[in-house]
């Protein structure tokens, strides 16, 4: 199998945990294992911003959908900012009465 054309990364950097690239089957165990770090530690605010994101998986956004449902049932905020492709995958499945998905255009 060729190497994805944008590899998939992920970083924090305070209330934000950034990822970027393409997002297939074999990222999604490190995915969820790096997202489920990010918000094990306590924060003000948790941002989870994929505005870098090429290519997610559904398996992927169901990880995103979980995060979400967990931190608004204990009472914490969290956004989720996206590229105009993921923002209207994630505003399509009802995720923005969870949580605040924004738009961010890729200019």
């Amino acid at each position: 199998m060729p190497a994805p054309e944008f590899p998939a990364d992920m970083s924090v950097s305070g209330d934000t945990f950034t990822a970027s690239g393409d997002f297939g089957m074999y990222d999604e165990d490190e995915f969820a294992r790096q997202l489920g770090e990010f918000v094990a530690a306590p924060r003000d605010a948790y941002v989870i911003d994929l505005t870098g994101v090429t290519f997610i998986t559904s398996t992927c956004i169901r990880i995103v959908a979980e995060t979400m449902v967990n931190l608004s049932g204990e009472n914490k905020s969290v956004t989720v900012r996206a590229n105009p492709s993921i923002y209207h995958v994630l505003h399509r499945s009802g995720l923005a009465v969870i949580g605040t998905i924004e738009q961010v255009d890729d200019s």
